[in-house]
């Protein structure tokens, strides 16, 4: 195996989850590992390595990814993906993702205040995959350790995510919008 595979994944408070795996060229061995676990922040979880801000070292933040995902997926279970032999059944459930997609498309991502910028770095493995980012896996270790971690980072959609929360919160209840 001549790759390593890093995955990692965004918790907002209200325990959604998702994940996503980067392959670095090059392997982890044992202190690579240790490198890696000591410069992330300790959050207490035995069983991962720590948290990071994705976006402080040149890996997506993932904030945003639950809607893609949801699109995405409903877009998939509705008619366009039909086959053209479709029963009744099943084209009545793809016209209720089709709806589902249509409303999704309405409401955009939304930045919640139980919204935080670390994400939990789950897991490393060597795989045969191919790599999926340009850092060898020796740079992105000595991009970890040479980060200060920002608490108060926002990623590159933050304000667009704020906006769409303000305007959520200003339809439902006026006198609660944010003013950020």
């Amino acid at each position: 195996m001549k790759n390593t595979a890093i995955t990692y994944r965004y918790q907002d408070g209200s325990n959604n989850k998702v994940f996503k795996e980067e392959v670095f060229a090059g392997t982890a061995d044992a202190e690579s590992l240790k490198r890696i676990s000591a410069a992330l922040v300790d959050n207490g979880e035995p069983d991962v390595m720590g948290d990071f801000v994705p976006g402080q070292v040149g890996l997506q933040d993932l904030q945003n990814a639950f809607y893609e995902r949801h699109m995405m997926l409903a877009k998939a279970m509705g008619s366009e993906g039909l086959a053209d032999d479709a029963g009744h059944a099943e084209r009545e459930v793809a016209a209720r993702y089709d709806e589902l997609h249509a409303t999704m498309s309405e409401t955009k991502p939304i930045w919640w205040p139980d919204d935080h910028p670390l994400h939990t770095l789950d897991d490393v493995a060597h795989t045969d995959k191919p790599t999926t980012v340009e850092k060898t896996l020796q740079e992105f270790i000595e991009k970890l350790e040479t980060t200060e971690w920002d608490g108060s980072y926002t990623p590159p959609f933050y304000e667009e995510m704020i906006a769409n929360y303000d305007a959520f919160i200003a339809a439902e209840s006026p006198d609660e919008a944010l003013n950020t």
